[in-house]
């Protein structure tokens, strides 16, 4: 008997450390998906009821604050699916993740089912989710947020803007000759030419990249010494050609049908000159050089009227700062037509199953 109570003694703090250890992980997140043995094994990996919802502009998921409610009760995503996709770049290869669906996992039998998202109303449609397949849940939510109503509230993100393009009082100058000691002024001018601006908006944010072109007449006066003494001013007059390419950012305030923008940039610009001086002229002055360049920071301003789901007008102003030639500030103005998609306008809401269930 006593041998009995020795071994039992010795046996159960093996027993005691023989038990796994507490695990701070709460136990809905280790233990399996119950529904997992109900279904198939290809939808107890991926789900066999697949969410591909867009709400204004986004395709939301559980992170955008995409909420499923099952039978009344929110249930958690099974998985987000998707599939790796491989592309070169100067010779190297990489590996992109390309998002398809959001996998939800369900008992097989007849759900209800609501989805839901920031800034969008609810959508509610029913299922019977089968044990054998996976059911697409795809569409877009109606939305609610005031800011993201109308043509011009939640467009796609790209868009292209092509039109006329005025640069007002555009000093150029002053231009040192350094090899000759002689400097050219050039007097204020207009230049009037074109431009074409790549954007990409989202909800209240802008980026865009912007390429002008703009030219018009030019002079002023070439003063300075020379091998032969002082040169005085010397008047040169013709043509002077603007070239600029620049990145805006900023940010925007969508008013239904129309977008106010407003914000800051880097560009640099490149003037090519053609100019000469009038019969009679110092024949020791020198024109100014064929290019020149500098670089800015436009502190710019813009207003987009959005009559349809993806055309409109859009009005830039800016103002040149060039912190390292004053003399070189500017104001611009451009307007254009401007092509840009906005599906949350033109698609009519609603949730689609492939079963044929419909919202």
């Amino acid at each position: 008997m006593a041998n009995r109570i020795v071994i039992a003694c010795l046996l159960a703090p093996a027993s005691a450390f023989a038990q796994p250890a507490a695990s701070s992980t709460p136990a809905a997140v280790i233990a399996p998906d119950p529904n997992a043995a109900r279904v198939a094994p290809r939808e107890a990996y991926a789900g066999n009821l697949r969410l591909s919802i867009t709400c204004a502009d986004t395709w939301v998921t559980p992170d955008d604050g995409l909420v499923v409610e099952v039978d009344g009760e929110p249930v958690a995503s099974h998985r987000d699916n998707g599939a790796w996709g491989t592309y070169w770049l100067n010779g190297t290869s990489g590996s992109v993740w390309s998002p398809s669906d959001t996998g939800y996992l369900l008992a097989p039998g007849p759900h209800h089912v609501e989805v839901s998202a920031p800034g969008c109303a609810p959508a509610a449609f029913d299922v019977t989710a089968p044990a054998d397949r996976a059911l697409d849940a795809s569409g877009r939510l109606a939305v609610t947020d005031d800011w993201l109503r109308g043509p011009a509230g939640a467009p796609d993100g790209g868009g292209i803007t092509v039109g006329a393009m005025m640069i007002a009082q555009a000093p150029h100058g002053p231009e040192v000759n350094h090899s000759f000691a002689q400097t050219a002024a050039f007097d204020d001018h207009d230049a009037v030419g074109g431009f074409i601006s790549l954007s990409r908006e989202r909800r209240h944010r802008v980026l865009a990249f912007d390429l002008g072109v703009a030219g018009g007449p030019t002079s002023g006066t070439v003063q300075g010494t020379s091998a032969e003494g002082a040169i005085a001013p010397t008047q040169f007059t013709g043509t002077s050609v603007d070239t600029r390419l620049q990145l805006r950012a900023g940010v925007r305030v969508p008013l239904h049908s129309v977008a106010l923008a407003a914000g800051a940039g880097l560009g640099a610009e490149v003037w090519f000159d053609g100019t000469s001086f009038a019969a009679g002229a110092n024949p020791f002055a020198f024109t100014p050089e064929l290019v020149d360049g500098s670089w800015y920071v436009p502190a710019w301003a813009s207003a987009t009227l959005k009559p349809s789901c993806n055309w409109g007008v859009e009005v830039i102003g800016q103002y040149d700062v060039h912190p390292t030639a004053i003399d070189n500030d500017g104001f611009a103005v451009s307007a254009g037509i401007q092509y840009q998609p906005s599906a949350s306008c033109s698609d009519a809401p609603g949730v689609q199953v492939t079963d044929g269930n419909a919202l």
